[in-house]
């Protein structure tokens, strides 16, 4: 419980047993093959979210959108994002996790 409700805590990406890391531009490259995209955040409370924005939407909503509009409202989004089709049959993760070079992103379902 917090001062804005009740939220959980963590991240869903920590949940993954399996998955492939990936650069930035490969997310770019994997999400604008499609016509449509769905995307999530993770439901974290303004009490834990210093910088980052909040997700701008009802909490547990999942938004459909065309990939360029995902790609232009990027900074306006919370940094853990879960991106994915219709078919939920994959995956891309935006996390807030960085290694010594880059952001991590992960995903699940992708190719090679």
């Amino acid at each position: 419980m917090f001062s804005d409700g009740e939220h959980y805590t963590g991240y869903l990406w920590d949940c993954l047993r399996v998955f492939k890391r990936f650069t930035y531009q490969r997310f770019i490259q994997e999400v604008v093959r499609y016509s449509e995209v769905c995307m999530m955040a993770d439901d974290h409370s303004r009490d834990r979210v210093i910088n980052p924005p909040l997700w701008p939407y009802p909490p547990y909503s999942v938004v459909q959108l065309p990939p360029n509009l995902l790609l232009q409202l990027l900074p306006a989004l919370p940094e853990d994002l879960y991106v994915f089709d219709s078919s939920a049959s994959w995956t891309l993760i935006l996390t807030h996790e960085h290694d010594d070079q880059r952001r991590i992103c992960v995903g699940v379902g992708i190719g090679p």
